[in-house]
C-alpha cells in the first residue's frame, strides 16, 4: 500500500527552498517592479481619519494595549486589526482555504489559507471568465466568497513565527499575482502581459511591536519555453505600530491606502477582461483564454462546479468591522 504524499506547509524546513526552486522569490529588494515608487507614494498619503484630532493619543494607547494583550493570532487579527482596517467596506474574508485553485507548483504544497484577504464579488466576472478561469481566480466554490484576491495579510501572535508568516504571505501573494496575470491575458491577442508592474500586495502583522510589513509581488516571464512564470516579492515598507503614535499613523495609513490601491487594480483588470469578452461576444465568436504557461491542464478541466453554500464569514461589508 502506497503512503500518501506528504504536503509541505510554511512551517516545514523546505518550504522556502521549494518556493525558490519553483521561481517564487522572497528576495524582498531586487529587482523592483516598474511601479514600485508609485505604489510607495500611494501608501505614504496622509489620511484625515488618522489626524491627532480624530485619532488622539488616548486612542493610540488603547490600540497599543490591545496588541500587547493579544495572546493568540486570532485575538491579534480581531480587535487590533479592526482598528487598523478602519471603516472601509471591501469584499473580504479570513482564514478561508483556497481549495478551488489549481496548484501553484507541483501539487505538494498545502492549499493556501490566508489569514485575511480582499477580493471581488463573483457576479463582477463575466460568465465566460468564471467558467474558463475558475481555478485561477475563484478560490472557493461558495458563491459569496471573494474572487480574484490581490490583497493579503497574515497575522502572527506572540508564539507565532514571523518567518513562517512571511512565507505564507509569499505563497498567498503569488497565487494572487497569478490570478491577476491570467485575467490580464484572458481574451487578449498577445496573451499574458508581463509589464513588470505589480498588481498584488501581501503582508504580515505580528504581535511583537505590532509590526506591520507590506510587500508587492509581481510576475516575470518563464525562463524556459513551456515553463511557469516567476514571482518576486518586494518590500514596500514596515511599521512598528505599537512604538509610537507617529509610526501607528504612518503604518495604518499605508495599510488603508494599500487596500484601496489593490481594489483599483482589481476593478480595472475585471473591467478590461469583461470588455474583451463583450467585444468578442458581439462579433458572435468564442473567447479563449491565454494558453496556460505552466504546462498544466486548463483550469476548467478539473471539473469542479460552483455549488451555492452559505458562508457566514463573508458579507458585503468589511468583515473586520
Amino acid at each position: 500500500m502506497c503512503n500518501p504524499l506528504k504536503r509541505s506547509s510554511a512551517y516545514d524546513a523546505n518550504f522556502d527552498q521549494h518556493l525558490t526552486l519553483n521561481g517564487i522569490y522572497g528576495n524582498f529588494e531586487d529587482p523592483i517592479p516598474a511601479n514600485w515608487n508609485d505604489i510607495r507614494q500611494r501608501l505614504a498619503r496622509r489620511r484625515p481619519s488618522l489626524s491627532e484630532t480624530r485619532f488622539p493619543e488616548k486612542a493610540f494607547k488603547s490600540f497599543a494595549r490591545a496588541v500587547h494583550n493579544s495572546t493568540s493570532e486570532q485575538a491579534l487579527m480581531g480587535g487590533p486589526l479592526s482598528t487598523v482596517a478602519g471603516k472601509a467596506q471591501f469584499r473580504s474574508s479570513r482564514d478561508m482555504e483556497f481549495g478551488n485553485l489549481r496548484p501553484l507548483t507541483d501539487g505538494t504544497l498545502i492549499e493556501a489559507k490566508p489569514g485575511f484577504f480582499d477580493g471581488a464579488d463573483l457576479e463582477e466576472l463575466n460568465h465566460r471568465i468564471r467558467s474558463q478561469l475558475g481555478n485561477d481566480v475563484i478560490p472557493s466554490t461558495r458563491p459569496r466568497d471573494p474572487v480574484l484576491p490581490n490583497f493579503f495579510l497574515e497575522g502572527k501572535g506572540p508564539e507565532g513565527r514571523a518567518a513562517g508568516g512571511l512565507l505564507q504571505a509569499r505563497y498567498d501573494g503569488a497565487l494572487g499575482a497569478r490570478g491577476m496575470l491570467t485575467m490580464q491575458g484572458f481574451g487578449a491577442a498577445s496573451g499574458p502581459s508581463y509589464d513588470r508592474n505589480a498588481y498584488t500586495i501581501t503582508g504580515c502583522f505580528t504581535q511583537f511591536l505590532g509590526m506591520l510589513s507590506l510587500y508587492c509581488i509581481y510576475p516575470t516571464r518563464p525562463k524556459h519555453a513551456g515553463g511557469a512564470p516567476e514571482y518576486h516579492m518586494i518590500l514596500l515598507g514596515g511599521w512598528a505600530l505599537r512604538a509610537n503614535a507617529e509610526q501607528f499613523r504612518a503604518g495604518v495609513a499605508a495599510f488603508r491606502n494599500a487596500r484601496e490601491w489593490a481594489k483599483e487594480q482589481r476593478d480595472e483588470v475585471i473591467r478590461a477582461a469583461n470588455a474583451r469578452v463583450r467585444d468578442v461576444e458581439g462579433e458572435g465568436a468564442g473567447v479563449n483564454p491565454a494558453k496556460p504557461t505552466e504546462g498544466s491542464e486548463p483550469p476548467s478541466s478539473r471539473g469542479r462546479r460552483l455549488r451555492p453554500r452559505p458562508n457566514p464569514q463573508v458579507r458585503a461589508a468589511n468583515v473586520l468591522q
